[in-house]
């Protein structure tokens, strides 16, 4: 399973949340995230953006020969969950403090997969509020997931 896996499966369920119904749900991607943000925050006041930030080796307790790479390994990888409020205030605008309670029950413990076929689930970790320097702010919730990576084939 791939960062950009874990991504994709975030975005299909922050998309689904229906507080966010005809709100943006982007993802780091070729295009230009800031662009993006910025035409979704004047149109919409609302936009979520999803990014991996961490990710860490899990390291197993059982020994093993130093000349063998393990077949597989557990990554520990963390992922925000970034909701930009813009200056319109419509009625239509959910509070960034509903969306963050409704994405927090949502993805907490939600699998990896909608399938159900890679066994892990996200974790949710925190949340905070950042101050933006056009007078926006931006809610950030962390969520963890662990996940399984192989060698390539032949190593």
């Amino acid at each position: 399973m791939t960062l950009a896996d874990l991504q994709n499966r975030l975005r299909d369920l922050v998309a689904a949340e229906p507080l966010l119904a005809g709100r943006p749900v982007l993802i780091e991607d070729k295009q230009n995230l800031i662009s993006a943000i910025e035409t979704a925050l004047a149109e919409t006041s609302l936009c979520v953006v999803i990014a991996p930030v961490s990710g860490q080796a899990k390291v197993s307790t059982q020994p093993q020969a130093s000349s063998v790479l393990p077949r597989r390994a557990a990554v520990g990888e963390i992922l925000e969950i970034s909701l930009f409020r813009g200056l319109i205030d419509a009625a239509d605008v959910p509070s960034t403090v509903a969306v963050l309670d409704a994405l927090r029950a949502r993805l907490h413990g939600a699998p990896l997969t909608a399938d159900q076929s890679y066994r892990g689930t996200f974790a949710f970790v925190s949340h905070n509020l950042r101050d933006q320097e056009d007078g926006t702010y931006v809610r950030v919730l962390t969520f963890a997931a662990t996940v399984t990576i192989s060698p390539p084939a032949g190593v």
